[in-house]
């Protein structure tokens, strides 16, 4: 009787190991998010010009850098100013980098980024209508997407040094 029980136990647990492992849907490490491994969410709002556009339309089919963030977010501050030396480096790599504040007024925003010499382009989520669709529990947060429109990776705080090698992953087709 001790023997079934450990040839079961033993079988239990290979079985409970075997479908976690293909729950997994990343193949690098990242914060758990409901996004990571599927499509990212399209939206569409207005950015610092007035004019309201959707995400798909940005991104284009391109690598994809999301940064979502605040004024109030001394991190953030920090990370912007980095994003913005690194901005050539992006756009020659063809990576699309899209800002995307949260929970703050259009002027308090522009005066921002005016002030601080940020010279990138933001999507303005006033109403922080993205925070349940995108799983964000705070800022600074990051999500790499490949060019099949793939969430890749999600992490708080820095752009992790490996981001292109994040960005390039693309995953097999499903038959």
């Amino acid at each position: 009787m001790k023997k079934l029980f450990w040839i079961f136990f033993v079988f239990c647990l290979f079985f409970t190991v075997n479908i976690w492992a293909f729950e997994v849907t990343s193949p690098f490490p990242t914060i758990e998010n409901k996004n990571v491994g599927k499509s990212v969410p399209n939206f569409k709002l207005k950015i610092i010009s007035g004019e309201e556009i959707n995400l798909e339309s940005v991104r284009a089919g391109q690598k994809t850098i999301m940064f979502f963030w605040a004024t109030w977010c001394p991190h953030c501050r920090e990370t912007l100013k980095e994003l913005e030396t690194k901005r050539g480096e992006f756009e020659q790599k063809d990576i699309k980098l899209v800002l995307v504040n949260v929970g703050e007024k259009r002027e308090f925003v522009k005066k921002f980024l005016e002030k601080n010499k940020i010279h990138l382009d933001t999507f303005l989520d006033e109403e922080s209508s993205l925070v349940e669709t995108y799983d964000l529990q705070g800022v600074p947060a990051f999500f790499l997407v490949n060019s099949q429109g793939i969430v890749n990776l999600f992490i708080y705080n820095n752009l992790p040094k490996d981001y292109t090698l994040v960005l390039d992953y693309e995953y097999p087709p499903l038959y």
